[in-house]
């Protein structure tokens, strides 16, 4: 759904048909290859503990503000200069969202164990 890009880690995606081409396919995958960079980008820069306003990130960015929130919403296609500038900024960590597959579902399992123990820590 439209209003869960870039918002839920695994939001409900359309389900390609017979229609689907080969170019109508590959526009899917990228789609949802930019929904985890927009959600990885929310949860690591965008909520607490760093909670940074949009506006911010996008100066840091060095990009404009309209932009960045269209690419991290869904509204316009994510350039790979997008994704190197965020990768700037956040670093590394951007590259787990880019993770897909088993190797995505491992790391993020580890991630959450990760979570709970600090959570259990504090």
């Amino acid at each position: 759904m439209p209003r869960d890009f870039g918002r839920r880690l695994e939001p409900e995606w359309v389900t390609p048909d017979a229609t689907y081409d080969q170019r109508r396919l590959a526009q899917l995958d990228a789609s949802k290859l930019q929904h985890q960079i927009a959600y990885g980008v929310t949860e690591l820069y965008l909520k607490p503990p760093r909670s940074t306003k949009i506006s911010d990130l996008a100066k840091a960015l060095n990009v404009e503000y309209n932009r960045l929130q269209k690419v991290l919403s869904g509204a316009v296609v994510m350039q790979f200069e997008d994704f190197s500038r965020l990768r700037q900024i956040i670093g590394h960590q951007m590259d787990y969202w880019i993770l897909r597959g088993p190797a995505a579902k491992y790391v993020r399992a580890v991630e959450a164990d990760m979570r709970r123990r600090q959570d259990r820590a504090q």
